[in-house]
């Protein structure tokens, strides 16, 4: 679909209404995400303890931290998305639990800072695909899976880093910045976010002096492969699609995927509603596609496990598009933190209207 299809599409459909158990959290769905992310990052560095004097050959032990890494690598990608959620505030009620709960579980990801990421999250989703929007500026950059493999990701840690580091130290947000927590609450849950951080790097340094071959399989082949790992989901979920709603992401709803991330696969619904926890993207997908909205809007949807890995490759352009900035205010209250899931759970009456043309 072209850009200006794509805009045109943005103003005939709006958002849907939603049934208010959408917006809702769950104690019971967080509590089982964040198991399902701690089993995938914890019970491999179990094992590897549990192995790590056991005489075995080279070959064996490395085959062995491979296998363990990449599983452990899973899991420290998941935490990352625990922090993603948590800064949604979608991980409870309270927003200030939900921070809680983001900081505490992604400081175990080493040199990895979830409110330098929330800083331009936000904005990502306010300009998706546009040319000031963070991601767009550096993901476009990479035009061949070889750089997008290797160098992709190391320019987002770097501004995640810088943007922490500003935030702890009390300097003025970067032009244009919103989040759902006011300058004050932010410094203190960076500086919280950096102390965390920096206890977890000890108990790794701690893991290398136990064992070479246990900082290699809890730490080193764990975090190559986070780093890959979410360099390459950033494309799968952007490349080949334009500016404006129901068209600036991509939703990949292989059943694998699901179980693995655990619903946060369904990208394009998280951007349509970000205060939707990622638990039920899957159903809120189906709700969408009984009111005929995916087929409608030409939705951008891959539904193969494998057909989803070629928008990694350099086939697909990652968009980064020169447009004039047009504020969307739904996005805009939830980045502010004026969203309150009871009263704006039902949606809009553009919504109400759209479907009823769709129906037609």
């Amino acid at each position: 679909m072209t850009i200006e299809a794509s805009l045109e599409a943005d103003t005939a459909f709006a958002r849907l209404k939603l049934p208010e158990k959408f917006h809702r959290t769950s104690h019971f769905a967080t509590a089982l995400y964040l198991a399902h992310a701690l089993a995938f990052f914890l019970v491999p560095a179990m094992v590897a303890f549990a192995i790590v004097d056991i005489p075995a050959s080279t070959p064996v032990r490395i085959g062995l931290a491979l296998v363990l890494g990449i599983i452990g690598g899973h899991g420290m990608h998941l935490l990352t998305f625990v922090g993603h959620e948590g800064m949604h505030t979608n991980l409870h009620r309270n927003k200030y639990i939900s921070a809680a709960l983001a900081v505490l579980f992604s400081s175990l990801v080493p040199f990895f800072f979830i409110v330098g990421f929330s800083m331009t999250h936000w904005k990502h989703h306010r300009f998706t695909d546009q040319d000031i929007d963070p991601d767009a500026q550096i993901y476009s950059q990479y035009n061949n899976f070889v750089s997008r493999f290797f160098l992709a990701r190391s320019g987002t840690v770097r501004v995640y880093t810088k943007n922490a580091l500003r935030m702890a130290l009390g300097l003025p947000w970067p032009e244009n910045t919103k989040l759902p927590f006011s300058e004050r609450e932010m410094r203190w849950i960076t500086r919280i976010n950096i102390a965390l951080g920096l206890c977890g790097v000890t108990v790794y340094a701690l893991i290398w002096h136990r064992s070479l071959w246990l900082g290699f399989t809890v730490m080193l082949v764990p975090y190559f492969g986070l780093y890959v790992m979410s360099a390459m989901r950033a494309y799968l979920e952007h490349t080949g699609t334009a500016p404006g709603r129901y068209h600036d992401a991509r939703s990949y709803t292989s059943p694998i995927y699901t179980a693995l991330f655990f619903g946060s696969n369904f990208h394009l619904e998280h951007h349509l509603y970000p205060a939707v926890p990622c638990y039920r993207l899957p159903a809120l997908h189906g709700h969408l596609a009984s009111q005929g909205l995916i087929k409608a809007t030409g939705a951008q949807v891959e539904r193969s496990f494998f057909g989803a890995l070629r928008y990694t490759t350099g086939r697909f352009p990652y968009p980064h598009v020169e447009l004039p900035s047009k504020a969307d205010d739904f996005l805009e209250r939830i980045a502010d933190g004026r969203f309150d899931r009871e009263a704006d759970s039902a949606g809009t009456r553009a919504g109400e209207a759209m479907v009823a043309v769709v129906r037609e």
